[in-house]
């Protein structure tokens, strides 16, 4: 009779239903017992170190330290003005290193902190303008090559190049060793190369 009276019937279908009780058999109150949904665990991160983000290198202030000035002042005619350059400069320079982390399931990445400075100096070149200081220069070749040509061998003639431009040329058989050029004075100095078939080259004396 128990079972009878706790079974009721639902569209042609059998339910049994049993109340849960407490110790000594008395049923629990209504509202005691709550099923709620069970919420998934999130999985497990897993983070490790990753390949660190660097900046580029960046140049702060001007370069500093240049010493070896080439070519020499003293080896230029005075007051001509040139271009010289040191290659031995400092160059301070930073960039910034991020380092991050990877995670291993999403191969998604973080950053860890905040990006570090590093710092560095390298050799640098710098140029600048300067005066030559010399009465007499001779320079045979390069961009300020600097003497005075003479040809004696049956075409006669003779040029004055400064600093790499060619301030005068004649041809003819009047060989002169003074030229004056804008109210400059140049005189042909000291011989320094020669050859049989009668070229000579020659250092190029200033007066002003």
């Amino acid at each position: 009779m128990a079972i009878i009276a706790l079974t009721s019937t639902a569209q042609a279908g059998y339910r049994i239903v049993i109340p849960m009780k407490q110790s000594k058999g008395r049923p629990l109150p209504n509202g005691s017992i709550s099923i709620t949904p069970k919420t998934p665990s999130l999985p497990v991160e897993n983070w490790q170190p990753a390949e660190p983000l660097y900046s580029e290198w960046v140049n702060v202030g001007n370069v500093s330290g240049c010493s070896n000035w080439t070519p020499d002042a003293s080896t230029m005619l005075k007051d001509e003005t040139f271009n010289q350059t040191a290659k031995d400069c400092i160059q301070y320079q930073t960039r910034t290193r991020q380092n991050r982390e990877q995670e291993t399931t999403t191969l998604a990445y973080r950053n860890v902190g905040e990006p570090v400075t590093i710092e560095q100096n390298v050799t640098a070149s710098s140029s600048r303008t300067a005066t030559g200081t010399a009465s007499c220069s001779f320079i045979e070749s390069g961009t300020n090559t600097t003497f005075w040509a003479r040809i004696e061998n049956g075409s006669r003639g003779q040029g004055v190049t400064v600093n790499g431009v060619q301030i005068k040329m004649v041809f003819g058989y009047s060989i002169e060793n003074t030229f004056t050029i804008n109210g400059v004075k140049y005189t042909r100095g000291e011989t320094k190369l020669s050859y049989s078939e009668g070229t000579s080259y020659s250092a190029v004396c200033k007066q002003i």
